[in-house]
């Protein structure tokens, strides 16, 4: 079907640079355009018509969702969004303003040109392939909009969006050349060009698993009809023992392939598809690879890795297997690309030492001829793992092309059927992990629209028909463990996820930081921000509503104010704002990194963690924000807390956090160093404690989650021995042990609080058009 229409535009605004379409519901910034969704469209268009007053939250929600009931995070999360659109009006004030217990005020000014100083006439031709839809979210949509302006994807909604079933696909292609007269006064020219790939929708998106737990590295058969991939039988979270599992595309049960107690995972067929290869390993610890026929029986190990946590693939000969290694399989040296001969054993390196962090992630190109692969370039923070792009190698070795140049984390990647594009996993600068489409010869990415929103671990059919995934999902929430017995419960009741909750002096509230998306959606770094609730988890309410991340909170000794860190630009600040959201103001010296702030037992200063001295390390502020910064430690530190006497900070050195991320063992020992600086000594009796992410000092000593079993412990002050916290404190077992330096744990005579996590993935199948 082909329709054409024109249009005229009367309803016209403009404040500051940005210019508004009222009738045909389109925003522009300097005559380039700007996608919102209809929601955010009709806020806008709500404070413009009504700039330079207050408007109350409830007076928002009616005018736009008076169709629907809402919370109050939906109208928060829309502002945020607005605001990071729209940016600071020329006075360097945000356009929208926070009315403290009142509402929002539009602060632009607002102007309507004289409607015949500009005519835009739109010719839009629509394309509409028959008897196709698609049930897709109305965010998906605002991504694939925001990734290409010039792609405007509608699509009919037929099917309800928790089915999460997709039948078929719609891609409507406008392609607007707009030409603007205006008596010579105004002229405005809006191009929308083609640049790379077109994005695509997947259809008959479907689980193709329903087992509880984690379920994920999936690999599809040389036929296409199986597909081998991980499962950890519902327990023991992302880092449980996996086993290698297989299941029939179209029907029936999955079937249990392997029965070793260790972990399991990246499986991969032969080329005739009788056997299946996979690691043997715990995840960053030394691994095998192991090759077992497709039917079960004996086991093969060929050859011993020390990367066991990187994914491999088959030749399409079948007589290599691509995989991530060091020159001596030990952890010395620099992890790059190998082939291992799966008869003879024999090792070669096919990627040449050069200036990079690491390599990861190898795969065969259907030829055979190539192999892509993850780099990770080099950077001065070891910890930072969002530095890599792909590259494309000759089999036969070579220098690398390089595919992408976003310096972005990228997840997962494979070949299309053909060949002739690459499938890779990646933010993009974002913040959710989606699927993208790039020409193996390099040029700009297109989405991949799969609905799913934390994607990972990629495969594709042989022939080219099918994509397989594993989408993850994470649901975070405050729970309090109460020290009398009763069973651990969650605190708060809401659909937003909840992290780092902190008791305020007198017991009374609670503070947390919080993301405005649904249950299990990963977060979106600009919508995280403050908030209170009482002691019960009653009555939260935000504190904060900037256009930046707000987190870890913490109260001052006096309880009236809370510190906490403010990442802009990739860098973190310190800042405190008033429990009743006033007197907002940054503490950190400008320009610096400024990680996890605390205040000092008196009030007095505010201590933080920053890398000015080249290595984080621990230094302190006088709390106004007034004077220099002192460094107090020298030997790099991550996580402390000051003692109640203010004479010392306990802190975890940043080699125990390497250690961790290394081999997903826990640290040895807690150090302390004096506030003023000094000596930096190791408490021995920490030497074998464990979970020293989950740890707070307390009047009475340092409390803090040991494991095997999960208890909580108290090393009391007054003794200097360590000993089961005084109580009975009902752990929930479910602690995702991912975010063990993520986190915190508060600790009162009454409870426990913590930061609990439901981590599950499931494998999903979809068609590729």
């Amino acid at each position: 079907m082909i329709s054409s229409n024109s249009k005229k535009t009367s309803e016209f605004y403009q404040f500051g640079v940005f210019q508004l379409d009222a009738t045909e519901h389109r925003l522009w910034r300097e005559a380039k355009p700007i996608q919102l969704t209809p929601k955010q469209f009709d806020l806008l268009f709500y404070f413009v018509e009504h700039a330079g007053r207050v408007a109350k939250k409830d007076e928002l929600l009616n005018a736009v969702w008076a169709d629907t009931f809402v919370e109050e995070t939906t109208l928060a999360r829309n502002i945020s969004r607005l605001r990071q659109l729209l940016g600071d009006g020329a006075d360097g004030e945000p356009i929208i303003e926070t009315v403290p217990k009142l509402g929002y005020r539009f602060t632009a000014e607002v102007t309507r040109p004289d409607e015949n100083l500009l005519i835009i006439e739109e010719q839009t031709l629509q394309y509409t392939r028959a008897e196709e839809t698609l049930t897709i979210s109305d965010e998906e949509i605002f991504d694939i909009q925001t990734r290409k302006p010039e792609e405007i994807v509608q699509l009919e909604r037929q099917i309800p969006a928790s089915s999460r079933i997709v039948s078929s696909w719609i891609l409507l292609l406008s392609l607007s050349i707009l030409a603007v007269i205006g008596s010579g006064l105004l002229i405005y020219q809006i191009f929308f060009t083609n640049k790379g790939t077109k994005a695509v929708v997947v259809s008959n998106v479907a689980p193709l698993t329903m087992g509880t737990g984690f379920e994920d590295t999936p690999a599809f058969s040389p036929d296409g009809k199986y597909i081998a991939y991980s499962w950890n039988g519902g327990k023991g979270g992302e880092y449980g023992e996996k086993s290698i599992y297989i299941k029939a595309v179209k029907t029936g049960e999955s079937r249990q392939l392997t029965t070793n107690e260790a972990n399991e995972h990246y499986p991969i067929f032969s080329k005739d598809g009788l056997h299946i290869a996979f690691i043997r390993g715990q995840y960053g610890t030394p691994g095998e690879l192991i090759i077992v026929p497709f039917i079960g029986g004996t086991e093969r190990r060929i050859a011993r890795l020390f990367s066991g946590n990187y994914s491999i693939s088959f030749s399409p000969d079948g007589e290599h297997i691509a995989f991530i290694d060091t020159e001596d399989s030990t952890e010395n040296g620099q992890y790059a690309v190998y082939l291992v001969d799966i008869k003879t054993g024999e090792r070669r390196r096919v990627t040449a030492p050069a200036e990079f962090e690491g390599e990861t992630t190898p795969r065969f190109s259907p030829d055979g001829k190539k192999l892509a692969f993850i780099r990770l370039a080099p950077t001065n923070d070891k910890q930072r793992l969002d530095n890599q792009d792909m590259f494309v190698v000759p089999v036969e070795g070579g220098k690398p092309k390089q595919i992408t140049f976003d310096k972005s984390t990228i997840n997962s990647l494979t070949w299309n059927g053909d060949g002739d594009q690459i499938y890779f996993v990646s933010p993009r600068g974002g913040n959710d992990l989606r699927v993208w489409s790039v020409p193996s010869t390099g040029g700009e990415p297109a989405i991949i629209s799969t609905v799913a929103k934390d994607v990972r671990n990629l495969a594709v059919s042989p022939d080219g028909k099918k994509l397989a995934f594993s989408e993850r999902n994470r649901q975070r929430f405050i729970w309090e463990s109460p020290s009398n017995g009763e069973p651990a419960k969650k605190l708060i009741e809401s659909s937003t996820t909840q992290f780092y909750p902190q008791f305020s002096p007198d017991d009374s509230k609670i503070a947390y930081y919080s993301d405005f998306g649904e249950a299990g959606d990963s977060f979106s770094r600009d919508l995280i921000q403050i908030w209170l609730a009482d002691a019960d988890g009653r009555n939260p309410r935000q504190i904060t509503n900037e256009k930046y991340s707000a987190r870890e909170p913490q109260f001052s000794p006096d309880g009236k104010q809370i510190v906490f860190e403010v990442e802009i630009d990739n860098r973190l600040a310190a800042y405190t704002i008033s429990t009743d959201g006033t007197s907002l103001r940054q503490i950190s010296p400008k320009d610096w990194q400024a990680d996890s702030p605390m205040w000092s037992p008196n009030g007095e200063f505010i201590f933080f963690i920053s890398n000015q001295s080249g290595e984080k390390n621990i230094w302190k502020i006088k709390s106004d924000g007034n004077g220099e910064a002192i460094q107090i430690t020298k030997d790099a530190a991550y996580r402390f807390f000051p003692t109640p006497d203010g004479k010392f900070l306990y802190y975890i050195k940043e080699k125990f956090l390497n250690q961790f991320r290394q081999n997903k063992q826990f640290p040895e020992h807690l150090w302390r160093v004096p506030t003023a600086g000094g000596i930096e000594e190791p408490l021995p009796e920490f030497s074998a404690a464990g979970f020293f992410g989950f740890f707070t000092t307390t009047p009475t000593g340092i409390y803090f989650l040991s494991n095997n079993p999960l208890k909580l412990k108290l090393y009391d002050f007054a003794d200097g021995k360590i000993k089961d916290a005084p109580g009975n404190y009902q752990i929930p077992w479910d602690i995702d042990i991912e975010f063990i330096f993520k986190d915190n744990i508060s600790v009162n005579k009454n409870a426990l609080l913590c930061t609990v996590s439901k981590h599950t993935s499931r494998i999903m199948i979809a068609d590729l058009p």
